[in-house]
């Protein structure tokens, strides 16, 4: 997970350049001197790239912890995992962008994975959301046909939301065969709604059930 320096056309290494800074050089009168200049350049790019190593280990470790979410099935915790461990690739990518030295290609197909991972992580979500839909529905049905239409009416209103939200989620990031999914659910929804209204309306439950009277039998 660490980084290394490119090497330059010749094959030597960026340090193996920087040093060429303290050999000697030639002098007007022929004479040859050493250069006292530091090593600033090879300084700043140790310092670089030991920061990009930091923030790459640091990002691995997050991949690995929201791999283990989504294994877990604990979508949310995954997501917000891969959310972080996105953002510290960034922050890397960021800082080896301002070294030549440094190669940067890793750290990209490491974003690109990990966004790539983040969207089946969604998709998965949204598909257990509406396999859950599509099991309230079913109960909403049965309820229904056991004339528990008071019951069912609540229900059905308070799919609404749910539906709506994973609809919005969906849209965003394309997953259209979950769209046509979700428009059939909500199709059934207003349906059994729609008819459950219409058959309270026609014959309303009494707010109490009137008692029996009670009746004494004498006998002679």
């Amino acid at each position: 997970g660490s980084i290394s320096e490119e090497t330059n056309s010749s094959g030597a290494s960026s340090s193996d350049s920087a040093s060429s800074a303290n050999q000697t050089a030639t002098t007007a009168s022929g004479a040859t001197s050493t250069s006292s200049e530091p090593d600033t350049t090879s300084a700043a790019d140790s310092e670089l790239l030991a920061s990009v190593n930091d923030s790459l280990n640091r990002a691995d470790n997050l991949r690995d912890k929201a791999q283990n979410y989504h294994d877990a099935e604990e979508y949310n915790r995954a997501l917000e995992t891969y959310n972080r461990a996105r953002g510290t690739y960034e922050n890397a990518l960021e800082t080896a962008s301002e070294s030549d030295l440094i190669d940067s290609d890793e750290i990209e197909q490491k974003l690109t994975a990990v966004e790539e991972t983040r969207q089946k992580v969604h998709y998965q979500q949204l598909r257990g959301e509406v396999d859950s839909l599509q099991s309230s529905l079913d109960r909403t049905e049965t309820l229904i046909g056991e004339n528990e239409l008071t019951r069912a009416q609540q229900r059905l209103a308070g799919l609404e939301s749910r539906l709506a939200s994973v609809s919005e989620t969906a849209i965003k990031h394309g997953f259209d065969d979950i769209q046509d999914g979700l428009a059939t659910l909500k199709q059934r929804r207003e349906s059994h709604l729609e008819e459950v209204t219409e058959q309270l309306r026609s014959d309303p439950v009494p707010d109490s059930i009137p008692r029996a009277p009670n009746i004494s039998v004498e006998y002679d």
